[in-house]
């Protein structure tokens, strides 16, 4: 083969070029849009059709279910731009939960410093000053790790990364700190069990019981009263005959 031959061979040219769409993202529909026309981009993809027909086709059925009427109707033209926005505005967060978890529904958890950070820059958006955000983040890490930070007046993302290198010599230190209130809540434990075995081998309540408006128990002995007879209760030393408590009333009957 000549140099000739080689410089003449015709060019190859590519009409299409398949993309394997990700999964569709519920929780960030416009991030998965993002994922979707990077690859766009690569396969150079820039006929509408096509790019509706990829989302179509990647998108479960239960989530399309919500657009029904514009699949059976779409338009004919910007068919991909109307779907990206319907699926965004159904299943995207609105900025007013974006906020309201930006100030009260986020927490470090076991995320790294840095990444709770890119959360909250995500959900503050462009109506969240660095500044802010610098606070907000700040107010979400221990408090050692806030001293450190707050005596630092670098870039946000230098403070993050910082953050993060604070973060990995100091989970053993979190460990021996949880240790110790575990320690500490054993204890009291304990001393709530022994509490209750105490009172529960504690001195004899008596059983109280109630004859008419007086409260005794049944462990109660006869009162000196109750053991002296109705005679000697009346008439003292003077009494000449003596009943017995003891005996009932037909008996006592029989005797006066």
């Amino acid at each position: 083969m000549t140099s000739n031959d080689s410089g003449n061979a015709p060019a190859v040219h590519v009409d299409r070029v398949a993309i394997k769409p990700p999964p569709f993202w519920r929780a960030d529909p416009a991030l998965w849009f993002v994922q979707l026309e990077a690859q766009f981009d690569l396969a150079k993809i820039t006929v509408d059709d096509t790019k509706y027909n990829y989302v179509v086709s990647a998108v479960d059925t239960e989530i399309l279910s919500q657009i029904t009427d514009f699949l059976n109707t779409p338009p004919a033209n910007n068919k991909y731009l109307l779907i990206k926005s319907k699926l965004i505005s159904i299943f995207g967060e609105s900025r007013e939960s974006q906020m309201r978890r930006l100030l009260c529904d986020i927490s470090l958890g076991d995320k790294k410093p840095s990444q709770l950070l890119n959360e909250m820059a995500r959900l503050g958006g462009s109506a969240v000053t660095q500044e802010l955000l610098k606070s907000l983040w700040l107010q979400h890490l221990p408090g050692q790790m806030q001293v450190t930070l707050l005596a630092n007046n670098g870039p946000l993302g230098e403070l993050a990364k910082l953050a993060d290198r604070i973060a990995e010599v100091q989970p053993q230190d979190r460990v021996h700190a949880v240790k110790q209130e575990m320690e500490v809540l054993s204890d009291s434990v304990a001393q709530l069990a022994q509490q209750v075995a105490a009172m529960n081998t504690g001195p004899y309540k008596p059983d109280w019981k109630y004859r008419g408006d007086r409260r005794t128990t049944r462990s109660e002995k006869p009162s000196a009263a109750g053991s002296v007879c109705w005679f000697h209760q009346k008439f003292g030393v003077k009494a000449r005959r003596c009943i017995s408590p003891l005996i009932s009333g037909a008996e006592r009957r029989i005797f006066r």
